[in-house]
């Protein structure tokens, strides 16, 4: 077992992670981990944390705060010895390099610190930049206590600031500019009179050649602190502007001591004189030029183009006005289309943003990023909002759209530079005037949308990359963005994610476009065309265009013509699902482009990181990273946290792309074998609580590429085989198709006992057959006598006992001819479980006899113990019910001597079951009771289900009709479950209950596990 990975983080809300799992914690809770991890690895007094956590209301006592902590120390788990308690308080214990975020954060920040004193400025980046990407938002930031937010977070929050300015700085002397600008702005954005950050930021924006840009910083702040604090800027503020205003429109210089570009030093009108007064702070030191588009007079080659609505006088002559009307494209909607179906929550998030208008709270710009795979609707749902804005009164004079070919099957992704010129051009630029680079082009967009609600939607994008420069900074825009990748990136941006359609909608979407009246007619032909495309969009509207395009068609016609055409069949006058499927997948790098091949060799349908592993022959980290990549690229579904999946269409699309060869035959025996030694592992393991006695022999497996998955506890084994039972039945079935043989029985054996007590019955009996399809007797006699031993337990399950009692038999010839003593005891046992199913409790006393011989002489103190609970079985089906108590008591004690809790429940189950059948009903419910909460603890639902059955017949006898239904209930839900037929016994038994029958029920027989 690796030791337990714990991380605890407060630079944000609250986080905790043990084994990578996130924890939840109540409020309450939160307060007290938030108060310790404050003081790492010192002791806090009981006092002092009952007055935090306890802060606005009346002290606690101390046994209260006990109970908080034993409540943290639950949810931390195999991380709860963390939580220390000491003689007057609790510690917790944390490691100073991985394990809390403030400590890791200090520690970059002093490492950066230390670096910028010797000039390192590299070093100096990278310190800072690893404390800045911990930094989750506002410290403690879900904790409900003043007293932490007043004294812990302010030094937090300073230090931030320190670094930032130091990881800005060092992007200046690294030629980062753009960077250290985006960390300065959002810092200056979060700090409004911190003037050392407005410094940093306006001597950032004139090196970067945003020169305007920096001058609306030194007005922003000045307006700021005069109206919020009444002071004028300081000294280092005022220098900074005035070497901006000095500069003539060249780079200012970094603040490290780096020399700065030369260029020409004017003094301006209302600047500061030679001697280097202060500037004035009256009006007239920012001269207002709105209402005329301004030029430089002499811009240097490479000078950004600025265009602001408020700029200096001097440095600049008006060269030309631009015409009083110039040419405009303003109205650049898309056509809406004529049909439109579903999608009413995501379209009430779009429309709901933007409705306080320009006069809203509003103090940024709103951008949402549909996502979503090839065809799911992303541009339709976009250009339809959009439209919807308008007719509702909202962006009615300028509505701009572009293409920006992201997936583009002949041409490349738009430049952002070329997408802002043809932007500007609308705008009413000239083009002979147009800016050249692409901040240059940027800043001027921003400035032509300053003041003016504007949509803006961009259409398929390439990624967070190309938008970036596209998006205006008025908070009275919207911006509208498609992608077929996750745009995560895109700074401030809501992500809107679109799945397929629901059935109602996808049935709409198919009527609106084939006709109502021919959906109307045939409902069940247009959900199996719903289903051949998969509810996606675009698949529908091909379909249903091709049905549209053929009046003679039903929609049965449809549907025989999409069933053999699979993907090739959803193609309509040049458009074709497989095409903007290729486009996705071509884009993508050739390793992502193999494992996603791959996804469709994997015989099941959900896939996790080690699995894909195997499957390609990878690290399973690589694997990991390869597969969030495709979630990104929206090629693969992610519905819960490490488990993915893909749509129908896309699997059938990878499967295409498959060649069947040998390479995939590898990947398909890497992943059998994987998946035969980490069932085995499970089952190893599930056997500590399970009586079950079977034969030891296991056929050999080769080594697996990678390690087979190990299991901490009862409780995670079982939870792996639950999520996982669908891939691993798939993968024996197609292992079984391939012909291995032996990693077929080997995976059925492993899984045997995992489905005998979880069920459903027929899928165990499915996986046996198949694997005794594969066994020869001659090739492997002990193989397939225990593949015998197996399927005569399942048909017995399955009550079918004479089918059960053939299969044991042949299975005890081979166990005899091979001189397999452990063999033949078990299956000894299931003969007699047979037998004693057939009413013939004579010859199953007979069997057991013999298997509790061969057990002795082995050592076999389980199966001994086995055989006494069946005895006693059988002894009560005789009527010797002195020897059955007997057997029961020695069983019981047998089994705990064993530290066997599922025998225990055998025993207390039979006892129970006896003292019924003595008219003891109220101690049958004793006995019962202990054993369901055995069985339940060894999750063997079948056993639960017995038991539960066992008790509303107890409770009914009883005169408790409540609880007896409640019992059969659980019972009857169990059954259904897991396809079990006595189910219909149950139903019946509430019937009678619900019919006010009472007296004697009939009697239950066991159908649990016998051996």
């Amino acid at each position: 077992m690796t030791e337990t990975s714990v991380f605890f983080g407060v630079l944000g809300p609250v986080e905790v992670r043990v084994d990578s799992a996130t924890v939840a914690l109540p409020a309450r809770v939160r307060v007290l981990l938030a108060a310790l991890l404050c003081r790492p690895n010192r002791t806090v007094s009981v006092d002092e944390l009952t007055d935090i956590v306890w802060s606005n209301e009346p002290p606690a006592a101390p046994a209260t705060l006990r109970s908080h902590v034993l409540r943290l120390r639950r949810l931390l788990g195999e991380g709860s010895d963390r939580v220390v308690t000491t003689g007057p308080g609790y510690r917790i214990e944390v490691g100073a390099r991985t394990e809390l975020d403030t400590l890791v954060f200090g520690e970059h920040c002093e490492s950066a610190r230390d670096a910028a004193r010797s000039s390192d400025w590299p070093a100096v980046w990278t310190a800072a930049s690893a404390a800045l990407g911990l930094w989750r938002g506002a410290p403690l930031a879900d904790v409900n206590c003043d007293r932490l937010h007043r004294d812990e977070a302010p030094g937090w929050a300073q230090s931030r600031v320190e670094v930032t300015e130091l990881a800005a700085r060092a992007g200046l002397e690294l030629g980062r500019a753009a960077e250290s600008v985006l960390l300065l702005t959002r810092l200056a954005a979060e700090e409004p009179h911190q003037e050392g950050v407005h410094a940093l930021l306006i001597e950032a924006l004139a090196v970067a050649g945003r020169r305007a840009e920096a001058l609306a910083v030194y007005r922003r702040l000045r307006t700021a602190l005069a109206r919020d604090l009444g002071i004028e800027p300081g000294a280092r503020i005022a220098a900074a502007h005035q070497r901006v205003l000095r500069s003539g429109g060249n780079s200012a210089a970094p603040p490290g001591g780096s020399q700065r570009t030369a260029g020409p030093e004017r003094d301006l009108p209302g600047g500061p004189d030679p001697a280097g007064a202060a500037p004035p702070t009256g009006p007239a030191a920012v001269p207002d030029e709105a209402g005329a588009a301004i030029l430089g007079a002499r811009p240097a080659p490479t000078e950004p183009f600025t265009e602001l609505r408020r700029l200096p006088a001097e440095p600049f002559t008006v060269v030309r006005r631009l015409p009083a009307e110039p040419v405009t494209v303003l109205r650049q909607l898309p056509a809406d289309l004529p049909f439109f179906s579903g999608r009413t929550e995501e379209m009430r998030t779009l429309l709901a943003a933007p409705a306080a208008g320009p006069a809203g709270a509003a103090t940024t710009v709103l951008v949402t990023a549909i996502e979503g795979m090839a065809g799911v609707g992303k541009t339709r749902l976009a250009v339809h909002a959009a439209h919807e804005l308008v007719r509702a009164g909202r962006f009615g004079t300028l509505q701009l759209y572009v293409n920006l070919r992201g997936f583009d099957p002949d041409r490349p992704p738009a430049d952002p530079s070329d997408v802002l010129a043809g932007l500007l051009h609308a705008l009413g630029v000239d083009r002979s005037l147009m800016p050249e680079g692409l901040d240059a082009r940027a800043a001027l967009f921003r400035d032509r949308l300053h003041g003016r609600e504007a949509l803006l939607l961009l259409d398929d994008a390439a990624d967070a990359h190309q938008v970036r420069p596209l998006i205006p900074a008025d908070p009275g825009c919207l911006v509208l963005v498609t992608s077929r990748r996750s745009l995560a990136g895109l700074d401030g941006a809501r992500s809107l994610p679109l799945a397929t359609l629901a059935p109602a909608d996808a049935l709409r979407l198919l009527a609106e476009v084939a006709g109502a009246e021919r959906v109307a007619d045939s409902p069940g032909a247009a959900a199996q065309v719903i289903h051949a495309c998969g509810h996606l969009p675009l698949a529908l509207v091909l379909a249903a265009a091709r049905l549209r395009a053929r009046p003679a068609w039903r929609l049965a016609d449809l549907v025989e013509y999409l069933r053999p055409g699979g993907i090739s069949a959803l193609t309509t006058g040049g458009r074709s699902l497989r095409a903007s499927f290729d486009l996705s997948y071509r884009r993508l790098p050739e390793e992502a482009r193999r494992v996603f091949r791959l996804l469709a060799v994997h015989p099941g349908r959900e896939y996790t990181a080690p699995a894909i592993a195997t499957l390609a022959g990878v690290d399973p980290t690589a694997a990991r990273e390869t597969l969030e990549l495709l979630v990104d690229e929206h090629l693969l579904i992610q519905d819960t946290p490490a488990r993915y999946r893909l749509h129908d269409l896309l699997h059938a699309f990878a499967a295409e792309l498959t060649e069947g060869g040998a390479d995939d035959r590898l990947a398909l025996h890497r992943l059998t074998v994987w998946y035969c030694h980490t069932a085995r592992a499970a089952d190893e393991l599930l056997r500590t609580r399970s009586s079950a006695v079977r034969p030891r022999y296991a056929p050999p497996l080769p080594p697996p590429v990678l390690p087979a998955l190990r299991f901490p506890d009862h409780d995670r084994t079982l939870a792996w085989l639950d999520t996982e039972r669908a891939n691993l039945t798939a993968v024996l079935a197609r292992a079984a198709e391939q012909g291995l043989g032996t990693l077929v029985a080997a995976l059925a054996l492993s899984l045997s006992g995992y489905l005998h007590t979880r069920g459903p019955a027929s899928s165990l009996l499915s996986v046996l057959r198949t694997t005794q399809a594969t066994v020869s007797p001659e090739a492997d006699p002990e193989l397939a006598a225990r593949v015998l031993t197996e399927l005569g337990d399942c048909h017995a399950l399955t009550r079918r006992y004479q089918d059960a009692v053939r299969h044991h038999e042949r299975a005890l010839e081979l166990h005899r001819a091979n001189h397999d003593r452990d063999g033949e005891a078990a299956t000894l046992l299931g003969l007699g479980s047979a037998h004693d199913r057939l009413d013939r409790p004579q010859e199953a006393v007979r069997c057991w006899r013999q298997a509790r011989v061969i057990f002795a002489e082995l050592g076999n103190r389980l199966g001994a113990a086995t055989c006494l609970v069946n005895l006693a079985r059988s002894y009560r089906a005789l009527e010797r019910f002195d020897e059955a108590v007997s057997h029961d008591r020695d069983a019981l004690a047998a089994f705990r001597g064993l530290d066997d809790e599922h025998g225990q429940a055998r025993a207390l189950a039979g006892l129970g079951e006896l003292h019924q059948l003595l008219d003891r009903d109220a101690e049958a419910v004793g006995y019962r009771r202990q054993a369901l909460l055995l069985y339940r603890r060894a999750g063997d639902r079948y056993a639960e289900a017995e038991v539960l059955d066992g008790l509303g017949t107890s409770y009914s006898r009883l005169g408790r009709p409540e609880q007896a239904v409640r019992a059969w209930r659980g019972a009857h839900s169990i059954l259904t479950d897991i396809a079990h037929p006595r189910a219909e016994e149950i139903e019946r038994h509430l019937a009678g209950a619900a019919a006010g029958h009472a007296g004697r029920l009939p009697e239950q027989r066991s159908y649990a596990r016998s051996r």
